[in-house]
C-alpha cells in the first residue's frame, strides 16, 4: 500500500485511523476469553500495520491484570471489561488498580502473592479434593492447582 503525501493543510500530529479519507475504516475488535482471564485483546484489522516483511497485517494490543506481565495495565483492563459487559459480551471482573511503575512492581507482586485472594476475584467452583487457589505463575484462579500446573506450565 503506497504511503500518501502528508496533508499540509492539516498538519496535526494525530492520524485518524478510522477516517476513510486517511485510508481507515477497518474493524477494531475487543476480545476476552475465560481461558486467559487476566488478558484482554484489542485487535485492529487495519492492513497498514504490517511486520518488517510487509506481511502479517493487523495489530494486537493486550492489557493484562497480572502485575508479572509486561502488558500489565489495570486501568485499561478495567475500561475494556466495562465496555464488554455493557454490550453483554463475556468479560472479566474488574481488578484493583495499582501503580504500573517497574520500580514498585516487585513490591506489588510480593504483596499480592501474600494475600489469600484478591477482592475482585470471581468465585470458582471446586472439586472435593482441592480448594480454589491462585496460580502464582500466571495469576489465574484455578480449582485444581496441580492439574493447572501440569497443563499450563
Amino acid at each position: 500500500m503506497p504511503i500518501p503525501e502528508p496533508d499540509t493543510d492539516n498538519p496535526s500530529n494525530y492520524l485518524d485511523l478510522s477516517s476513510l479519507d486517511q485510508g481507515g475504516g477497518f474493524r477494531l475488535n475487543l476480545f476476552w476469553s475465560p481461558k486467559e482471564p487476566s488478558r484482554i485483546h484489542l485487535i485492529s484489522a487495519d492492513p497498514r500495520f504490517v511486520n518488517d516483511a510487509g506481511t502479517g497485517s493487523g495489530l494486537r494490543i493486550q492489557f493484562s491484570s497480572n502485575p508479572k506481565s509486561a502488558d500489565y495495565n489495570p486501568n485499561n483492563f478495567n475500561r475494556c471489561a466495562r465496555v464488554l459487559k455493557a454490550w453483554g459480551r463475556p468479560a472479566p471482573e474488574e481488578v484493583d488498580v495499582h501503580p504500573r511503575t517497574l520500580r514498585t512492581r516487585d513490591k506489588l507482586i510480593k504483596a499480592l502473592s501474600g494475600a489469600s485472594a484478591p477482592t475482585s476475584a470471581p468465585a470458582i467452583p471446586t472439586d472435593t479434593d482441592h480448594e480454589a487457589t491462585i496460580c502464582l505463575r500466571c495469576w489465574c484462579w484455578v480449582a485444581n492447582i496441580d492439574n493447572h500446573l501440569l497443563a499450563a506450565h
